[in-house]
């Protein structure tokens, strides 16, 4: 029954698909923060070489 009142007056309900929501972009801000940042010391690394092999 409390559930269903909470569900029916936006309790916990929208609270954790907003929690869910919320835990999903910090993931994804997280995974892209990793990937630009291999990404650029990938580029680095390489035009780097690049000029102590020429």
């Amino acid at each position: 029954m409390i559930r269903a009142y909470q569900a029916a007056h936006g309790g916990l309900v929208f609270e954790t698909q907003r929690r869910r929501k919320q835990a999903r972009s910090s993931r994804l801000l997280a995974l892209a923060t990793v990937l630009g940042m291999a990404l650029a010391v990938g580029t680095v690394q390489h035009f780097a070489t690049a000029t102590v092999a020429n």
